[in-house]
């Protein structure tokens, strides 16, 4: 098809990361001794403000707080991620050229070496080992096209690769591609006021669309489902406005059906309207065009797939009724699209931050009235106001610009690289955040929801019943109601395999090692590995409605990258067995298969690391059609309430293959019993060519001398002025008592009593810098590493030493002593004032935990619990107010 082509992109500014931002959350560089908060630019010293007032007030976003605060959380995410990559690099590694290809190589660095932070489309920077001993900066920038086990392919430009192929060592480092946040940061600068206040801080919509309503349906499906009826009925009439439209479906239910539908609605019902339709993956947006393909209502002509440029190296790929109507041309050439070639089309479908190039076109806010974003609930706030900052407005416009979002805040949200910014809440997207105001909760008597704002699909078609049941249980109040057909749902059912003939779920329980390598902080079950293959074999030898089971209908989930790549290379080992996926659970979400085993690794350690996520259990039992298979220990898995539910019902229906000895038992507060030492890391010097950072345990006599920190905190504070400690501070100083503790080794974090907040004014949502200053607030005798247990410590509390490496995608951790009627949360609130515990692992370092109770903590106390938990020894600092 024809158009024109405009081959040079919009100028998107640089945003450059504040690389001062990670020192915040560095407790090596913010020691009193160091003298390092004085040297911090204005800037930061205002973000360390901000971030301790937001923390102050349990991390919520206000209209008044909402553009500064979610600016502040991405600038946090990226300077973390160029901060750390450039501590990585490999030294003597080869090039290969791949032959037949002149400009691709492949680059021996192994998938287990990369760094988390790094994908396909981000770059390596290579540097000769010889200008590397020279001190000559000659570097040259590739980027990485594919990532495989072995080694990653990358791209070089044509001019170089002649130079490239004649020599033979390089510096391998790091360089992560910062088009998303730099997109993200133009958005919420851009955002319009009203847009704030009326769509993402909603507190009124219309009424339902009438039942009544007349649709000529287009799918089959939707024709007997009154749930999807129904928001097609309300998402065409606009009921929500202004507030967006929410698609809350849990897995197997239809969600993209409906919305293709309502898509196809929209434009048969009301002519003229222009459509953008978002994804936060280029899956979901080919899906969403592909079907509306597949329904053969709404012309080609009218239809445009804006696709970046990272997607020429996956045309294969992309169906190719879609490249026909991309900026993709037949000569597989990519082009930037014109403005005046865009408006033409009454449809364009762009993820979430290619969206952001039609703001850089000048699109304008009236040229869209619907704007439908798929997969709202795995991308962050800041992404998913990419297209709603640029593209919307409630003011001027002759057009009302309606918001669809479709999601299921049960299942996991985003990918947030770094601890920091997940505690600070950087991967809250925007449908959890909304689904969490009352505007949007069901109704306190009824139980169901305001039809005009959200609907939420009850008709799984996906899987069995008894596959259904526990995370219907669990995560969907037991409204999920199972409509797959049996044909597709049965096709386990008396097997050999099976331990129960007419149900198609096996827990098989073992008792493995959990291993740990010395350079790969990554947890592996060689135990589990063995036991999922021999299942895998199994499963192949049997026919099923007549014929053996593809490969590719075998999917095999474990939450440990370590875990993927062992049980991937016994797979590959035999050659038959080459098409079984295995992946992460946030790799498979979104997908399904006849058949899932889940290896969940951990076994006789007295933590389940980040399988406690209910998020993270969910997405892993609701891929599967017919037969979910898992694998792992009972005594360590039931720590967690979760999994204890997930357990007793398979020991309930009889579906437990023991290959050892459990007692079920619930999850109490303080359960911790056998204590285990993992293999500790080495950070520092060379291993397999990776150079890393020192972070050792802190010693006895780490602690600095009163004279330096006072010495050090003088006359400083974060506005400039004068540091000072108030008469109160120093009667309280006087008044406490001095105890005797014993040092300890212990990083320990209080969780402090529930006090509802109050959302901050105008005037506070900054702090007054006369008052808000660094001061010293505590004696060193009762520093940070000297610890005294509160005497009303519950009986039955445990105080343990848990020495726990943390993988660096380990970042929801929260202690398994939780009560039958708590909820696993990361949420500080809601604790029993007297047994209020927390656990929390530490990103990337070596340290100690115990559990500790504490009555009162002032809000001081609470403001700072963030950094303590992130390792900071913020103790030895105040936070007046």
């Amino acid at each position: 098809m024809p158009r024109n082509f405009q081959q040079t992109k919009n100028d998107l500014p640089f945003f450059p990361p504040n690389l001062e931002l990670p020192m915040l959350f560095d407790p090596a560089f913010l020691q009193p001794e160091t003298d390092s908060i004085r040297r911090f630019k204005d800037k930061t010293k205002a973000a360390l403000q901000k971030l301790l007032l937001y923390y102050k007030y349990e991390c919520r976003l206000y209209k008044s707080n909402y553009q500064k605060i979610l600016k502040l959380l991405t600038e946090v995410e990226d300077s973390l991620v160029q901060i750390k990559l450039e501590k990585i690099r490999f030294v003597n590694r080869k090039l290969k050229v791949v032959p037949g290809r002149l400009h691709d190589y492949h680059l021996n660095v192994t998938h287990e070496e990369m760094p988390h932070d790094i994908t396909e489309g981000d770059s390596v920077v290579l540097k000769t080992m010889s200008d590397v001993h020279n001190g000559i900066d000659r570097v040259v920038v590739l980027s990485i096209t594919r990532i495989t086990e072995e080694f990653l392919e990358v791209r070089t430009p044509d001019r170089i690769f002649r130079i490239l192929d004649q020599i033979p060592l390089y510096e391998v480092k790091f360089r992560k591609d910062r088009t998303v946040f730099r997109f993200e940061q133009h958005s919420i600068l851009n955002i319009d006021e009203r847009v704030i206040g009326k769509a993402l801080f909603p507190t009124e919509c219309g009424d339902p669309a009438d039942s009544s309503m007349e649709f000529e349906w287009l799918s089959k499906a939707v024709r007997t489902n009154p749930e999807q009826q129904q928001a097609v009925r309300n998402i065409v009439n606009g009921s929500a406005f202004p507030a967006p439209y929410i698609l809350f479906g849990p897995p197997g239910t239809g969600k993209t059906t409906t919305l293709v539908e309502a898509i196809a609605q929209v434009w048969k019902c009301k002519p003229g309207t222009n459509i953008l339709v978002c994804a936060s993956s280029n899956y979901a947006c080919n899906e969403i065009l592909s079907r509306l393909m597949d329904l053969d209502v709404i012309p080609v002509t009218e239809m445009f797939r804006y696709l970046s440029k990272s997607q020429t190296r996956k045309l294969d790929t992309i169906d190719e009724r879609i490249l026909e109507i991309s900026n993709i041309d037949q000569r597989q050439i990519f082009h930037y699209p014109e403005l005046e070639n865009l408006q033409k089309y009454r449809l364009i479908f762009v993820t979430l931050v290619t969206a952001g190039r039609l703001t850089l076109l000048k699109m304008g806010r009236d040229h869209f009235d619907y704007i439908f974003v798929d997969e709202a609930g795995s991308a962050t706030e800041a992404s998913t106001i990419i297209p709603i900052s640029g593209l919307m407005s409630y003011g001027g416009f002759k057009r009302r610009n309606h918001v669809v979002l479709a999601g299921d805040p049960k299942q996991l949200g985003p990918i947030v690289l770094h601890r920091p910014a997940e505690k600070l809440m950087y991967g809250r997207s925007l449908l959890d955040r909304l689904m969490e105001r009352d505007f949007y909760k069901p109704h306190p008597q009824t139980k169901k929801y305001n039809e005009a704002c959200i609907t939420k699909l009850l008709q799984n078609f996906r899987s069995h019943k008894n596959i259904l049941e526990i995370p219907n249980k669990l995560f969907y109040d037991n409204e999920l109601i199972p409509k797959a057909h049996r044909d597709i749902t049965d096709i386990a059912l008396n097997k050999r395999y099976l331990v129960d003939m007419k149900i198609p779920i096996i827990f098989h329980a073992i008792s493995g090692k959990t291993l740990q390598g010395i350079d790969n902080p990554s947890l592996y079950n060689m135990e589990e590995c063995d036991l999922v293959v021999k299942y895998v074999n199994e499963i192949l030898k049997e026919k099923y409605n007549g014929k053996f089971m593809d490969q590719n209908e075998i999917g095999i989930i474990s939450p440990y990258r370590r875990q993927c790549t062992e049980i991937t290379k016994k797979l590959r080992k035999d050659k038959k067995l080459c098409d079984i996926e295995v992946g992460s659970v946030e790799q498979f979400q979104g997908q399904e298969r006849s058949v899932i085993i889940l290896s969940t690794v951990r076994s006789n350690t007295d933590t389940i690391g980040f399988l406690n996520n209910p998020k993270r259990l969910n997405v892993s039992i609701t891929r599967a059609k017919a037969l979910l298979i898992i694998v792992g220990n009972p005594r360590t898995l039931q720590l967690d309430k979760n999994w204890y539910t997930l357990i007793k019902y398979c020991y309930d229906n009889n579906v437990i293959r023991s290959s050892m000895k459990f007692e079920l038992r619930k999850p109490v507060r303080g359960y911790y019993k056998d204590k285990i030492k993992p293999i500790p890391i080495r950070r520092n010097g060379m291993t397999n060519g990776v150079n890393h950072t020192t972070v050792d345990k802190k010693s006895d006599d780490s602690n600095p001398n009163i004279d330096k920190i006072s010495k050090s905190l003088n006359n400083l504070s974060i506005n400039g002025n004068a540091s000072k400690i108030t008469q109160n501070e120093e009667k309280m100083k006087r008044d406490k008592p001095k105890q005797e503790q014993k040092k300890t080794n212990y990083s320990i974090v209080m969780v402090h009593k529930d006090i509802p907040p109050t959302p901050p004014s105008e005037e506070s949502s900054s702090l007054n810098t006369s008052s808000a200053s660094i001061s010293l607030i505590d004696d060193i005798e009762s520093s940070f590493d000297k610890l005294s247990v509160s005497d009303d410590t519950s009986d039955d509390m445990e105080l343990l030493n848990v020495d726990e490496i943390d993988e660096e995608i380990e970042n929801n951790f929260i202690a398994p002593e939780l009560l039958d009627d708590e909820e696993p949360s990361i949420d500080h609130t809601n604790l029993d004032d007297s047994q209020s515990t927390k656990l929390v692992d530490n990103d990337e370092t070596l340290c100690d935990k115990t559990l500790v109770t504490e009555e009162n903590q002032s809000d001081d106390t609470k403001a700072e619990e963030f950094w303590k938990d992130l390792g900071f020894n913020f103790d030895q600092f105040g936070f007046v107010h």
